[in-house]
């Protein structure tokens, strides 16, 4: 949970009961149901969860208040995105979860550091967790284009050739405009086919592996 009082303290027991109905058999997060930004960043939220999804498949839903079981917490630290983004890590790596909706408190002092371009980078860093679903789907996306692409392509021809329909000197405008379109389009679906590739070969950051590489100290608690 966030200090600044925007995860009220008063929630956790709730959390709490929450997993162990489920017998702490899954990861219980805060679903919030009541925001308090203002409306300039709610309408920029609502935005962002609108592409996150149509990128993703996946929606945005959580923070990062949560409640994690022991046991699930020995699978979570081997994965690699957990280092880029809590939430949309545990999403991508499917471990099992469950949300309790609450509201979102008010921050207890000051304003937040995060500008524009935090918020963004933010963003982005969830939606880069699916790095490899993102490829796909604009992969098929763009194979889509190049159907629609070939379709005119293919009906210029027939009109030109087929028909006295044709003004002269349009279909060679329109087929090159198409053909160039085509070029673009295989050029994105090649760089899409790599990147989803790049991304499945890529040995990532494991917390359980790597974390002593940032932690300069650390002590263990007997409760």
């Amino acid at each position: 949970m966030d200090a600044d009082g925007e995860d009220v303290p008063d929630d956790i027991p709730a959390l709490i009961d929450r997993c162990r109905e489920s017998g702490c058999r899954k990861i219980v997060f805060a679903k919030r149901t009541v925001r308090s930004e203002g409306q300039v960043f709610r309408v920029g939220y609502v935005a962002y969860r609108i592409i996150h999804f149509i990128l993703t498949g996946c929606k945005v839903e959580v923070g990062n208040l949560s409640v994690i079981p022991f046991h699930i917490l020995e699978q979570l630290v081997a994965v690699s995105e957990l280092w880029n983004h809590y939430a949309a890590a545990v999403f991508h790596a499917r471990l099992p979860v469950d949300m309790l909706p609450l509201a979102r408190g008010r921050r207890l002092a000051g304003q937040s550091k995060m500008n524009l371009v935090s918020l963004i980078t933010h963003g982005m860093s969830a939606i880069s967790v699916y790095c490899d679903t993102v490829g796909v789907r604009l992969m098929c996306f763009t194979a889509v284009l190049i159907v629609l692409a070939l379709c005119g392509l293919l009906a210029t021809v027939g009109v030109r050739i087929c028909t006295t329909l044709a003004i002269p000197g349009w279909a060679t405008t329109a087929g090159g405009i198409l053909a160039v379109v085509l070029l673009n389009l295989f050029t994105l679906m090649s760089v899409f086919v790599l990147f989803v590739l790049q991304s499945r070969s890529m040995t990532g950051f494991l917390p359980i592996r790597d974390w002593q590489y940032f932690v300069a100290r650390h002590w263990r608690l007997n409760g």
